[in-house]
């Protein structure tokens, strides 16, 4: 039977099939071997034997569903666009500049704009002079190749985008639904 679900619903399922595979894990794990002279604590079920491979296949099939889960929102990621600060790509694409651009980008032009802040200021703080071809004593000054102002702007940008980001996601995956069976 094919149920409709919200994303946000299929996230938290996923979370749910991981704490159940990791639990039986580690149930399969304290099973792999036991004292031969000791009672089969899961003699009732068949046998540890048994028991294991029960619990194995169940496993198998938790990730099969993990995989289709993740598949089918992709899918939808691929497929739904998010429009923020007039720019509009799919959810997917913002994902992966969430993931991969964001902080980086955001992190470069911080450092430059604090480079560029650094160098006036060490120059405001400690002067420094140098002579000319004409031997003429002269202050030394800075040129700045970027237009500080609007650097400082791109990164409040960035900042503000990752924020909207962030609101617009939890929108989506509450209202955006997947097809599982």
């Amino acid at each position: 039977m094919e149920t409709r679900i919200t994303i946000t619903e299929a996230l938290s399922e996923v979370n749910l099939i991981k704490k159940k595979i990791e639990t039986k894990k580690q149930k399969i794990q304290g099973a792999v071997v036991r004292h031969s002279h000791l009672e089969d604590p899961y003699a009732t079920e068949g046998g540890s034997a048994k028991y294991i491979e029960r619990e194995n296949h169940a496993v198998r099939d938790l990730y099969s569903r993990l995989v289709k889960i993740r598949s089918r929102i992709a899918d939808a990621n691929l497929h739904n666009e998010i429009t923020i600060n007039g720019k509009t790509m799919p959810i997917q694409d913002w994902l992966t500049w969430k993931r991969e651009v964001a902080k980086d980008y955001e992190q470069y032009v911080k450092g430059v704009c604090q480079q560029t802040d650094n160098s006036f200021s060490q120059l405001g703080r400690s002067p420094q002079v140098y002579k000319n071809d004409k031997g003429e004593t002269c202050l030394l000054q800075y040129t700045a190749n970027i237009n500080l102002p609007e650097w400082q702007r791109e990164a409040e940008s960035v900042q503000d985008t990752f924020q909207q980001l962030d609101g617009q996601l939890s929108l989506k995956n509450a209202t955006i639904t997947i097809l599982l069976n």
